[in-house]
């Protein structure tokens, strides 16, 4: 068994996924996740990165099926418990060693009755007027310690959506959208009629259909599409 291994802790991408982000992971073991992907996209370049462990987040309704909305697992002699929102958490975590959460988007990190609380804070969008963070976990096997270093990122890589769009661009499309939904077309057709990627059309209709009345404006404002796009 080795000294040491090292985990990339990141929560709240909300798809985006960027490259000082990418750069960490490449140089960890594994990565956890602590919720709000928000896009499969990333999930699935997550995995092609290393051995991922991931929850379900309040807006992964598109991964609802596929994460688990909390994970008790051990990993190099420790006891770990991950879920998205710490108001989720069990009663009695008296055998964990690492708790990790997200979802506020704001660091934090504490030790309790010999106990590591962690929430990586959020390396995807820029929120609240939060620093962008992340966190890497130095775990030593044999005694059982584990360092936490925090990573702040500078913010300023785009959106791992390829697609360069002006919000005003980005409005028109989501209108188009919007009436093609209205029409009853399936999402492959609205992703082609839009010239758009399939990834953008169900996320752009997920927000139109879980916010009954919205217009596109609203589901603009709520994609901050002027900054991820």
């Amino acid at each position: 068994m080795r000294e040491s291994y090292q985990a990339a802790v990141i929560s709240d991408t909300h798809g985006i996924l960027r490259d000082e982000v990418i750069k960490v992971i490449k140089g960890c073991d594994v990565i956890l996740h602590g919720g709000d992907f928000d896009c499969k996209r990333v999930f699935e370049d997550l995995e092609q990165m290393g051995k991922l462990y991931a929850v379900r987040g309040n807006n992964d309704w598109d991964m609802w099926d596929k994460l688990p909305p909390f994970l008790d697992f051990s990993l190099y002699g420790l006891h770990f418990y991950m879920v998205h929102d710490k108001s989720d958490l069990p009663e009695d975590l008296s055998d964990i060693d690492v708790m990790i959460y997200g979802h506020s988007h704001k660091y934090e990190e504490r030790h309790e009755n010999g106990r590591l609380v962690l929430n990586p804070g959020s390396c995807g969008r820029e929120r609240f007027g939060l620093p962008l963070t992340m966190a890497v976990l130095d775990i030593y096997p044999a005694s059982k310690d584990v360092k936490v270093t925090r990573i702040d990122i500078s913010g300023n890589k785009k959106s791992s959506l390829k697609d360069e769009m002006t919000a005003r661009d980005m409005k028109r499309v989501i209108t188009s959208v919007i009436k093609d939904m209205d029409r009853g077309k399936k999402i492959d057709v609205i992703a082609v009629r839009n010239n758009i990627s399939r990834e953008l059309a169900e996320q752009i209709c997920r927000i139109y259909v879980t916010h009954p009345g919205v217009d596109a404006d609203g589901i603009l404002n709520k994609m901050e599409a002027s900054r991820l796009l």
